[in-house]
């Protein structure tokens, strides 16, 4: 769904993502946040200003990602990207994706990262929430540290079960 964006303020750094006119919505009152999902050709151009913003959160996927497959996921339409740029600096990424359950579909928010969450976090929460409605999503859904818990519960959110994980290489774990 391309031009699904949103206004959500400047830099002396000029990134690439920037310079290229992708479609913006402002965020809220301050009309220095812009939010934009970056359309599917334009990925490339962004890709220097976002992957820095989510290589951290890759990190903690605890192996399932880093950031050249993540970027090879984006561009095979699996995920979307999203920017968050305050005047011509991009502070946050994120990327979503839709998945289809046996019974209905969701959004899953699966990597954030970034500076001013404060700032534009509630914005950008209901943009997603339109292009999860637009894309046929009865849900939303993050799997994500604690702490995403404080600031999602005043939207509605609640935790709904715990991912346990046990790493079959490490030694004393695998088949026997």
């Amino acid at each position: 769904m391309s031009g699904m964006s949103a206004q959500v303020g400047d830099s002396g750094h000029q990134p690439k993502c920037a310079s290229i006119g992708i479609p913006r919505i402002h965020a809220g009152e301050d009309v220095n946040y812009m939010v934009s999902m970056i359309p599917k050709e334009l990925i490339d151009v962004c890709w220097s200003d976002a992957s820095p913003l989510l290589e951290k959160a890759t990190l903690r996927s605890n192996g399932r990602f880093d950031v050249p497959s993540l970027h090879a996921e984006i561009l095979r339409g699996h995920q979307q990207l999203w920017a968050v740029f305050k005047g011509d600096e991009v502070v946050a990424a994120l990327t979503t994706r839709i998945i289809t359950y046996p019974k209905i579909k969701a959004l899953a928010i699966v990597f954030c990262g970034g500076r001013f969450l404060v700032e534009w976090g509630k914005d950008m929460h209901s943009l997603l929430k339109r292009f999860a409605r637009d894309m046929g999503c009865q849900k939303m859904e993050i799997t994500g540290r604690r702490g995403w818990l404080k600031r999602l519960e005043d939207e509605g959110w609640k935790p709904n079960y715990a991912l346990m994980e046990l790493d079959l290489t490490e030694v004393g774990h695998g088949f026997r």
